[in-house]
Order: C-alpha cells, then sequence, then structure tokens
C-alpha cells in the first residue's frame, strides 16, 4: 500500500459474514497481542470494524491500481504470498472478492477493542474516512 493511506479493506458475504485476515496464524496473533498491550495494558481484546459510509477518491485509486496488478498474476499464487501480510489487506480483499463474486470490499478502520475497558485502540484508520497518514520521516545520516 502507498505511503500515507490509512485504513481497512476486507470482504463482507452475502450472508453478511465478515471475511479477513487468519488472525488465530501465530505470527499474526502474537503481533496484535503486542499492540494490545502497548495500547491497551493487556490482551483481552475483540477486533471492531468500522465501515465507512462512503470509500474516499484516494482509497477508489490505489484499488483501480492493484486490481490490474493482481488480476494478472495466477490466484492461488497471489493468495499464498498475501493472505496473512500486514500491509495486504487490500490486495487480500480484492483475491477474495475474485473468488466470491457476490461478496462485496468494505473499506474503513480496523480497531482493536478493550474487552475490559471498551476503549478501541484503530490500528488501521482512525475510524475516519478522511484520514491520512503523514509521510514517515527518515533518519539523515550525520556521517
Amino acid at each position: 500500500m502507498p505511503i500515507g493511506y490509512d485504513f481497512h479493506a476486507w470482504v463482507v458475504s452475502a450472508k453478511g459474514d465478515i471475511c479477513d485476515m487468519d488472525t488465530s496464524r501465530p505470527s499474526l496473533k502474537a503481533d496484535y497481542e503486542l499492540i494490545s498491550m502497548l495500547r491497551h495494558g493487556h490482551k483481552d481484546f475483540t477486533f471492531v470494524h468500522k465501515e465507512w459510509k462512503e470509500t474516499p477518491k484516494h482509497v477508489k485509486k490505489v484499488r483501480e491500481e492493484l486490481s490490474g496488478h493482481i488480476r494478472g498474476l495466477p490466484l492461488s499464487f497471489a493468495w499464498n504470498e498475501l493472505k496473512d501480510l500486514h500491509g495486504m489487506c487490500h490486495q487480500r480483499a480484492i483475491i477474495i472478492q475474485m473468488k466470491n463474486p457476490s461478496a462485496r470490499i468494505v473499506y474503513g478502520s480496523l480497531g482493536l477493542k478493550s474487552n475490559r475497558t471498551g476503549e478501541v485502540w484503530w490500528e488501521h484508520g482512525n475510524g475516519s474516512p478522511n484520514y491520512k497518514k503523514k509521510p514517515q520521516h527518515t533518519i539523515k545520516r550525520l556521517w
């Protein structure tokens, strides 16, 4: 995903079921448990998906570009490479929708809701469709 865009993408089936990354996979589970420990002080959390009512133009543009790239790859190869990687939610959603045409891609925010306090930390997207992260500054070499 291009630097500066902060959103999450997932797929909703025709029945309304959310299809997203496999958070039971040990490496992903450990990543999100660490995030929860840093943000909430404990590992007791639930994932929260917040769908944005409108898809921002910059997200639509990214989708168009990625769709073209993914359609040029064998689906099984693309799926195996991207299915559970951080930062690949958009690509993963496109692949899932290609396999399930009746499903729809949803854009929004993914948060970790503390099961103790109810507080939500928006890890991907900040709960708002008009949010863009500022590019990360690089450290200059002093020697």
